[in-house]
């Protein structure tokens, strides 16, 4: 947590890596359900929930420590074909990562504050879909 609230705070993160004995290392671009070397299914998933340019930490795929890691693009594929469909389907991809991330956004803040937000108030202020 301490290394987080650092690389939040703005610190370097190949300085802050290097100063912890650390090597950093950039994955090549991955899909929801890909396997990458070295990423547990765990980091995988979890990377899906992080904003852009956020940074979080999981457990590594052999289970014996941390990694920490940085969300630095997100691409968000275009569907060819119809044009109608492909707006549509963007839209909600794009609305699905957000509230994806917004989700989050809630759940640290609960933690960080020690509070319960009331969901349905704020789905209703927010003009959100009810939850199902």
């Amino acid at each position: 947590e301490k290394l987080l609230s650092q690389l939040r705070n703005g610190v370097d993160f190949e300085a802050l890596s290097i100063e912890n004995g650390e090597s950093l290392t950039v994955t090549p671009p991955f899909k929801r359900n890909s396997s990458v070397r070295g990423l547990s299914a765990a980091t995988i998933e979890h990377a899906f929930v992080t904003p852009l340019n956020g940074f979080a930490i999981s457990k590594q795929k052999n289970e014996t420590g941390r990694i920490i890691f940085q969300i630095r693009d997100i691409d968000v594929p275009r569907i060819i074909g119809d044009q109608k469909i492909e707006k549509t389907t963007s839209q909600w991809l794009k609305t699905s990562i957000r509230q994806d991330n917004f989700s989050t956004y809630i759940k640290n803040r609960q933690k960080e504050f020690n509070m319960i937000v009331n969901k349905e108030k704020l789905r209703k202020n927010l003009a959100l879909n009810p939850a199902r």
